[in-house]
């Protein structure tokens, strides 16, 4: 089974995808392998990039997302012929296209509010560096209108955990039936 996490800057996709592995799906993260493709000084560097040169973000983005897009598909493609689970965590899922490539998609929800404060703490952004990537995804609204579940990360982690346990049970079902 092929899953998709999306949703939108620091809405709580990776700790979603973290619960799902606890359920036995192998996780390929976007972002890492994004990470993995610059090294730390690079990012260091391109963090000027992507806040205000416009032009040379959509370069970065043209030069690596069709590696990362290759990794996602090359697990994909390895998770149907090894048969195991595998959970797709991505930001840009739906934009990339990858979402015709899952069996279900998940998308995880935060208010603006939520989504500022957490990147501001976990990610060491600024408002304005915050507010400019959101704007660059598409609305969570759009992305709400493709998934077949959502996961509503205003409250607690207990309370997201218990969300994605019903989402498990759910998707076990269905593929029983």
């Amino acid at each position: 089974m092929i899953l998709g996490v999306t949703g939108g800057l620091a809405c709580g996709k990776t700790t979603v995808s973290s619960f799902f592995s606890k359920f036995g799906f192998k996780v390929i993260n976007a972002d890492k392998i994004a990470h993995k493709l610059l090294d730390y000084r690079t990012r260091r560097n391109l963090r000027k990039i992507i806040f205000n040169n416009e032009t040379e973000f959509k370069k970065l983005e043209r030069l690596t997302h069709p590696f990362i897009i290759d990794q996602i598909k090359q697990s994909i493609k390895k998770s149907r012929e090894e048969n195991f689970d595998l959970i797709i965590d991505a930001p840009l899922l739906i934009e990339a296209g990858l979402d015709k490539l899952t069996d279900f998609l998940i998308v995880v929800k935060a208010d603006r509010f939520v989504q500022l404060k957490r990147a501001k703490e976990y990610l060491g952004l600024s408002r304005a560096q915050a507010v400019k990537l959101i704007k660059r995804q598409m609305p969570l609204r759009k992305k709400i209108k493709q998934a077949d579940f959502v996961i509503d990360n205003r409250g607690s982690l207990a309370d997201m955990k218990k969300q994605a346990r019903y989402i498990w049970r759910e998707i076990k079902n269905k593929g029983e039936k």
